[in-house]
């Protein structure tokens, strides 16, 4: 394919800079003080005769130091620029040559050429716009340089027009006929090109222009040996003919030869360094070696000399596409679609961006338009394909696919994706059928055949999977890639030790295996040996010094160390080298969270929302993060904008109208959680959370009519009958919350029903074997939930069932060996049974809740009763501080003072708790205490 069209202007333009700069030196040398003006005019015809340009230039520049104004030596000078391609420089001497009183008609077309060399089209018309005015021997030359202006500015038509007219004044003009040949070439009408050309041949059989013309028109159609055969015609006869060896380096383009090409403009560029054809198949070669960067360097050059060249825009385009410069490729293809709006190659380069950018709606939308012109364009159906099942829109993913590998059948990719199409509709089984046929025909199986182990898994078929795996690795057992994935199998089937030896196999083989050493490390970590996987993950980070996963990976291991410092290093460095990356900001927040580090995590959150303005994960994050650190404000204001970037997110809407309750906006939350039961109307806190706020507000009758509609229109579901039994138990009226809960019950029985259902009945005082065996049923049908159990316990502690309380706290703490409650309760019931192990389980509440009023009083009082009554009383101490009103605890603490010997402050406290009239357990002890202490006293 030809790269540029209108040879002559774009040459010419090339040599523009370099000359100008040769010249302006020349101007510079002085010459022989003796000869005067004509003399010097004589030599540089001499050397015009011998083709040396600089003697000439030297000669005619020493003429005008001597004659200024002579008009022989400007015009020799003038033509010598020409020739040379100094348009700017003849222009400035034609123009002398009119001052001096040169006719214009006899510089117009030599003025014109000068233009024309600067890519000045417009203005050479303008100059050119009657050329039956002009000398008769000067006519033909005026309407072939009128066409080549025409031909520059994509007048087809015009140019066509022009050199008509040239050949009708002069039927031989060789340049004529090969401009018509160029017009066809462009239209393009090949074998009229071809009829032209050969013509120009007839007229001219040496002619240089027009042979490597004929080259270029056996580019187009394909024909490289003809187009090889014509340039080198040319270079027998003229070696540095310079279009010659610059269409010698297109036939090397055209051959897949970079480094040919290389050679071929080498030698261009030697002697014209701002040649723009050979610049710009130099960067083509570059670009063709893969080596991107120094094409785009050299790309960039040319686009600082000439702006408007498109096919320089057009490469950078795909250069910077390479690169993963996605946002500079499409700043260049769209302005190259602006002058080409049509152009398939820059409209499927451009989608192709825009997959990369995570858009790829607006691919779709780019493509779809181009498929009525290019129905079986393979590359074409397979961009559409891809573009559609990164939207979600995965039927008409998979018919794109479908057309694309029904054009090429024997492209292995092509038929992984449209196994990724059927994977995604839901159509395993096709799947597996297209990935087997790939794994069969492809030339490399791995990517297939993870794609067909993966829906395997998907349909729990693991024998399946397991011989897809080992097929591939038989087919190709040195295949680091085959051994990863047999190895992956056998993890999923449970198997690390099987799983472990195949990625090491893969690593044996190919050291630098990033995969196979990746797996390694993750098996280690898995497995709980933490020096041995932080070993394996820096192995990976010489491979590849910047993997985010090992960077992480490492961050964690150090964290679970207790080094928070470590895991904060390499969290930094994975920021550094991923500076895009939002998970290494999300762990680092995270993190902080655990570590109650509430304002270092809010300045973490702060941080990752700016970065990742738009992104729901920062997001939300943030939110959490502003709540745990008190700045409920800047969590609404999270949400708010999380909410408009996720409109459907129920959830979302839920957390947001929590906030907002919280910060004292009732009506903003009502309307926040009304949006979030209207798109999940079974999302049962946010009804339950609407609900409370109606009350709140005042309106009950809002609240129970909610409750109403949830249970006619979900006549199944729990939910509106939990709901009404809530706002029953708001009302005090526990009898009708018993019936709620009852319902509810009944229709989907979990613990948090029962739970609220027997915290009914205790608060209605009412007592009943039902709730109580209900309660132990659903435990017992449901052993691991913990709540539910806790709620079984404290009633049966309530009912004095000590010996089946403690039995459900030891069973809670099996589950759960952190359960404050659990662990306080058992140690006090164990208190009051006088059983030692009370001390340990009250000192264990303790440890995990030493700042929580209840296990500070359990374990004082139980020192005191185990006669460390010194160290429980400063406890008990702390204990009352926190609660002054609790008459429980400070009746212990007046037992713990009475066996410290500090009788009259143990009698004050009891009098005090006396005259309180506060009813509490120990009331008729406290009394007894004091009794005996005022006896005591008297």
């Amino acid at each position: 394919m030809r790269i540029f069209q209108g040879r002559g202007p774009v040459l010419m333009r090339a040599r523009v800079v370099a000359m100008a700069v040769v010249f302006a030196v020349l101007g510079a040398c002085t010459g022989n003080p003796k000869l005067d003006a004509k003399e010097h005019i004589a030599r540089a015809q001499q050397y015009m005769a011998k083709g040396n340009d600089r003697a000439v230039v030297i000669e005619l520049k020493n003429a005008l130091q001597i004659e200024p104004d002579n008009k022989l030596a400007r015009s020799l000078l003038a033509d010598v620029y020409l020739k040379d391609g100094a348009g700017p420089l003849a222009e400035k001497e034609l123009a002398r040559l009119v001052k001096l009183g040169e006719p214009q008609g006899r510089v117009s077309v030599r003025m014109a050429r000068a233009l024309l060399q600067q890519h000045e089209f417009k203005k050479t018309l303008l100059l050119l716009d009657k050329p039956a005015d002009l000398p008769p021997d000067q006519r033909a030359l005026a309407h072939q340089l009128r066409a080549e202006a025409d031909l520059g500015l994509g007048d087809l038509d015009a140019a066509d027009q022009e050199y008509r007219a040239a050949l009708a004044l002069d039927p031989k003009r060789v340049d004529a006929w090969a401009g018509r040949g160029r017009v066809a070439l462009a239209r393009p009408d090949y074998p009229q090109a071809n009829r032209y050309i050969q013509k120009a041949l007839e007229v001219a059989p040496g002619n240089k222009p027009a042979r490597v013309l004929e080259g270029e028109y056996y580019l187009n159609v394909k024909d490289p040996t003809a187009s090889r055969s014509a340039f080198e015609q040319v270079l027998k006869a003229d070696p540095r003919y310079v279009p010659a060896i610059l269409g010698m380096a297109q036939v090397a383009t055209v051959d897949g030869k970079p480094d040919d090409v290389l050679s071929y403009t080498g030698r261009v560029l030697k002697v014209e360094p701002g040649n723009l054809l050979g610049n710009y198949l130099t960067a083509l070669a570059y670009y063709n070696k893969h080596e991107f960067g120094k094409a785009n360097d050299r790309l960039l050059d040319i686009l600082g000399s000439v702006p408007s060249n498109m096919p320089t825009v057009l490469l950078l385009g795909a250069t910077n596409f390479a690169l993963g410069n996605y946002e500079q490729a499409t700043m260049y293809l769209n302005r190259y679609l602006v002058t080409y709006p049509n152009s398939a190659t820059a409209r499927k380069l451009l989608a192709a961006t825009r997959l990369k950018s995570k858009q790829p709606k607006a691919a779709y939308e780019l493509l779809q338009p181009m498929v009525a012109a290019a129905p079986k364009d393979p590359q074409l159906l397979a961009l559409l394909g891809e573009a559609a099942y990164d939207s979600g829109l995965y039927a008409q993913a998979t018919q794109y696919f479908q057309r694309a590998v029904k054009e090429v059948p024997a492209d292995s990719r092509l038929r992984t994706q449209l196994a990724l199409g059927y994977l995604a509709s839901g159509d395993t089984a096709q799947a597996i059928k297209e990935l087997e046929t790939t794994v069969d025909v492809g030339a490399d199986p791995t990517q297939p055949a993870t794609l067909l182990v993966q829906a395997y898994i998907r349909e729990h078929k693991l024998d399946e999977a397991l011989k897809a795996a080992q097929r591939v690795v038989e087919k190709d057992p040195k295949n680091p890639a085959a051994l990863n994935l047999l190895g992956s199998v056998y993890f999923i089937r449970g198997d690390p030790a099987k799983a472990k030896e195949q990625f090491a196999r893969a690593v044996t083989l190919d050291p630098r295996y990033l995969l196979g050493q990746l797996n390694l490390a993750r098996l280690a970590a898995r497995a709980g040996e933490a020096q041995q996987a932080q070993t394996e993950f820096k192995k990976v980070l010489t491979i590849d010094p910047t993997n985010l996963d090992a960077m992480v990976s490492l961050s964690r291991l150090r964290y679970a160390a207790k080094d928070q410092k470590g895991a904060k290093e390499w969290l930094d460095k994975a920021r550094a080298a991923h500076p895009n990356a939002l998970f290494p900001r999300l762990l680092l927040v995270q993190m902080r969270l655990a570590d109650k580090a509430y304002p270092a995590a809010m300045d973490g959150a702060r941080e990752m929302v700016a970065a990742f303005p738009n992104n729901p994960l920062a997001l939300s994050l943030a939110a959490d993060a502003y709540v745990a650190g008190g700045d409920k404000d800047s969590a609404v204001r999270a949400l708010t904008h999380l909410v408009e970037i996720a409109p459907k997110a129920a959830a979302v809407w839920y957390r947001l109208g929590q906030l907002q309750s919280a910060v004292g906006s009732p009506n903003e939350a009502m309307a926040s959680l009304a949006t979030a039961l209207k798109l999940r109307p079974d999302f049962g806190p946010a009804l339950g959370a609407l609900a409370t706020l109606k009350v709140q507000a005042g309106h009950a009758d809002q609240a129970m009519a909610l409750a109403k509609q949830a249970e006619t229109q979900q006549p199944k579901s729990p939910l509106g009958f939990e709901v009404e039994g809530d706002l029953h138990v708001n009302a005090h009226d526990y009898p009708a919350a018993l019936r709620a809960y009852r319902t509810a019950y009944g229709k989907a029985p979990n613990g948090e029903i029962a739970a609220k259902w027997y915290a009914a009945a205790r608060m209605g005082r009412v007592r009943g074997a039902t709730i109580l065996e209900t309660i132990q049923g659903w435990v017992k049908a449901s052993p691991k939930d913990v709540a539910t159990r806790m709620v079984l316990a404290n009633a049966l502690m309530d009912d004095g069932k000590t010996g089946s309380a403690v039995g459900q706290y030891q069973k809670i703490i099996g589950e759960d060996p952190d359960n404050v409650v659990a662990l306080n309760n058992l140690a006090w019931l164990y208190g009051e049974q006088g059983d030692p192990k009370a001390l340990h389980y009250g000192r264990e509440a303790y440890r995990l809740a030493p700042d929580q009023v209840e296990t500070i009083d359990t374990l004082g009082w139980i020192l005191v009763r185990q006669g460390q009554a010194k160290s429980g009383l400063t406890l008990l101490q702390k204990a009352v501080l926190q609660d002054p009103g609790n008459q429980e605890i400070r009746y212990h603490r007046a037992v713990a003072l009475d066996k410290t010997g500090n009788a009259a402050a143990a009698r004050a406290d009891l009098e005090t708790i006396i005259r309180s009239k506060a009813a509490f357990p120990s009331r008729s002890d406290a009394v007894a205490l004091l009794k005996k202490l005022t006896a005591a006293g008297s």
